[in-house]
C-alpha cells in the first residue's frame, strides 16, 4: 500500500479521482492474450501518453510512442478510456489530459522505482496494483456502485 500511497501523495482531488480510475484501468488491461503485461510496459505507456499530453499542453500535437507492441496497445486503449471521461466538452477534455499527464507520471516513476525496493519479478507494480484495487472493490459499499465504464472499441475495423 505504502507503494500507492507515495504515488498517490500531493495529487490534487481531481487528480487523485483520476488516479484510481486509471489503477482500475491498468487491473482490466487485457492487451493481448499471448503477451503478458509486465511493469516497463506499463512504465513506457504511461511515459509516452504523459509525454504526448504534456506536449500537447504547450500547444504542441505530437503523439509520443512507446516502444513495445503491448505498451502501444495501452496508450491506445487508455486514451479511449480517458476519452469517455472527458466527453462533456473540450474543456473537460483538456482539464482530463492535464490531470491525467501528472498521474501518469506518478505511475510511471512508481512502476519504475518499485523493483528497487521489493523484487517479485518482471510485474511487481501490476501485481500490486491488482491487489490492491481488487481489496478496495471488495470494501467498496455494495449501495454505491461505481459507474461502469465503456472499454473503447478496437480502431480495427474487420469485413
Amino acid at each position: 500500500m505504502a507503494f500507492l500511497m507515495a504515488m498517490h501523495e500531493g495529487l490534487s482531488p481531481a487528480q487523485s479521482e483520476l488516479f484510481w480510475a486509471i489503477l482500475t484501468f491498468v487491473v482490466e488491461f487485457r492487451g493481448d492474450p499471448l503477451m503478458k503485461v509486465v511493469d516497463e510496459d506499463l512504465s513506457d505507456g504511461a511515459a509516452a501518453l504523459a509525454a504526448t499530453y504534456e506536449t500537447a499542453g504547450r500547444g504542441v500535437i505530437y503523439e509520443h510512442r512507446p516502444q513495445s507492441l503491448l505498451a502501444r496497445r495501452f496508450v491506445t486503449d487508455l486514451q479511449g478510456f480517458l476519452g469517455t471521461l472527458a466527453a462533456e466538452s473540450q474543456a473537460a477534455a483538456r482539464r482530463v489530459e492535464r490531470d491525467a499527464a501528472v498521474v501518469l507520471r506518478r505511475l510511471e516513476a512508481g512502476a519504475r522505482q518499485v523493483r528497487k525496493t521489493v523484487d517479485e519479478g518482471p510485474t511487481t507494480a501490476l501485481d500490486m496494483v491488482t491487489r490492491v484495487v481488487a481489496q478496495a472493490a471488495r470494501e467498496a459499499p455494495a449501495k454505491n456502485p461505481a459507474p461502469a465504464v465503456e472499454r473503447p472499441r478496437p480502431t480495427i475495423i474487420a469485413p
